[in-house]
């Protein structure tokens, strides 16, 4: 599978990013919204993993553009946000 992982903190990071290719996935990692923009747009991917809480872009913007563009595919996000609000809303942001 391949996977853009876009999270700015190293240390989640750097976790995430070993789990995900012990498995045999190819993953690209960035760590800010502005960069997960530009390599969906120039790579094919089978889902994108967004942290919600990125400089320059954040992982909801991130996610609008990305859909804009047309990627149909899976968009997960991880997030410390943890209100009902907050959880229920990105369907409704993110399209």
């Amino acid at each position: 599978m391949n996977i853009l992982f876009a999270e700015d903190d190293e240390g989640l990071g750097k976790l995430i990013f070993h789990l995900l290719k012990k498995e045999f996935h190819r993953v690209d990692w960035v760590k800010d919204g502005q960069s997960a923009y530009e390599y969906a747009m120039l790579t094919n991917y089978d889902v994108i993993i967004l942290d919600w809480m990125m400089p320059q872009l954040c992982g909801m913007e991130a996610c609008k553009n990305i859909r804009k563009k047309g990627y149909k595919g899976g968009i997960i996000f991880l997030t410390a946000k943890d209100s009902l609000e907050d959880v229920a809303g990105i369907r409704l942001r993110c399209g």
